[in-house]
């Protein structure tokens, strides 16, 4: 099979039973957020400390910018616990900020000179160096303005468990591993040419 399984084909293939075994999905968040002084410019700070290393910390790090925090959960099967997970961090990262410093909601602070952007530091040791490098490598490449725009990253598997049942169910020759890759691109190509829907009906 050559085509990605489509959404209406699956719910064909898999009944009652297997969709309730195999739908759960691992889901994660990955949440940029600028640190800003009560003016709304970039903070020209050090990341704090009480937040921990920024090289080594699993959930609390640096994107581009040394004053560009990003919040990463561990994968979660409950939108309710990923959701709550990110509200706690979040609470936890801005009572650790500097009393004259707040997180921006937005993208970009109100007033952003590109000489204030400093690239994210993440110490001395060489995994670190490299990581500051690559990001001066951005900077140069691309600009600082653009790196610092900030978002929120989502991201999400379908279990082992349903890969394989599924790869049954339509008795695909190729390997696993293939016919898993090429449906994940399905989906993203499919997302892709829906995604204005997506906007139409739930923007605002």
């Amino acid at each position: 099979m050559s085509q990605g399984i489509s959404y209406y084909a699956l719910v064909k293939l898999l009944n009652a039973e297997d969709w309730q075994h195999s739908e759960q999905m691992m889901a994660g968040i990955e949440r940029e957020l600028l640190r800003v002084t009560p003016d709304n410019t970039l903070a020209q700070t050090a990341h704090p400390s009480s937040l921990g290393s920024a090289l080594t910390h699993p959930h609390i790090t640096l994107d581009f910018s040394e004053a560009q925090i990003e919040l990463v959960t561990s994968p979660h099967t409950s939108f309710e616990e990923l959701t709550k997970t990110l509200e706690e961090m979040h609470a936890f990262t801005a009572q650790q900020l500097p009393d004259n410093e707040h997180l921006w909601l937005q993208s970009m602070p109100a007033k952003l000179k590109p000489e204030d952007i400093q690239p994210a530091r993440f110490g001395s040791s060489l995994s670190g160096h490299l990581k500051t490098v690559y990001r001066q490598g951005l900077a140069n490449r691309y600009g600082k303005q653009m790196q610092v725009i900030s978002g929120i990253h989502f991201n999400f598997s379908w279990q082992d468990s349903f890969w394989e049942r599924l790869h049954n169910r339509v008795r695909d020759q190729r390997r696993l591993s293939v016919f898993i890759s090429e449906n994940y691109l399905a989906l993203l190509r499919n997302y892709s040419r829906l995604s204005w829907l997506l906007a139409y009906l739930m923007g605002h």
